[in-house]
């Protein structure tokens, strides 16, 4: 299974989606996984008819009016969606005899939000238990300082961090 995950920062201009339709297209990718598409939803259906005919499609329209995350998938993959948020679309993906919980994530920029976030990947938690989960996207914090290309060698995470240090283990 090839997959490909990418923050379009915008995914409007007819250039990009070429740039990025042609990426996916000689990869062979998939599934795909499109974040920061700030395409509105109105708009969403002509792009899809010229790229992405065959694909099935989830997006977080509905729980997210800044239009953050499409994930879409070739006709031999079986997704099974099992959670939308703001910030992240959890669906079950079958592939072959492979079943793998997943989790597109496109953080929010404001601490306390994404705070949400993180109760929501622990709820989930509890749904995929022992079974693979894939977490991927853009979750707009760092684990560790060093992270940063602002790193100036000091080893204490801020409160952000910590949070973020605490969803994952």
């Amino acid at each position: 299974m090839k997959l490909i995950v990418w923050n379009t920062r915008g995914f409007n201009d007819p250039r990009k989606q070429k740039s990025v339709v042609d990426r996916i297209n000689r990869i062979k990718a998939d599934i795909v996984c499109l974040l920061e598409t700030r395409i509105k939803h109105h708009k969403m259906q002509p792009v899809l008819e010229k790229h992405f005919r065959d694909w099935g499609i989830l997006h977080n329209y509905a729980a997210s009016p800044n239009r953050r995350i499409w994930l879409l998938w070739r006709d031999h993959v079986h997704v099974g969606p099992l959670e939308f948020s703001e910030q992240s679309i959890t669906c079950v993906l079958q592939y072959e005899i492979r079943k793998v919980y997943f989790s597109a994530i496109y953080g929010s920029n404001d601490g306390i939000q994404r705070r949400n976030l993180w109760l929501n990947l622990t709820h989930i938690s509890g749904i995929v238990q022992d079974n693979p989960w894939i977490l991927t996207g853009d979750f707009n914090i760092i684990v560790h300082p060093s992270e940063s290309s602002d790193y100036n060698g000091d080893q204490s995470a801020n409160s952000e961090m910590k949070d973020f240090q605490n969803c994952l283990t």
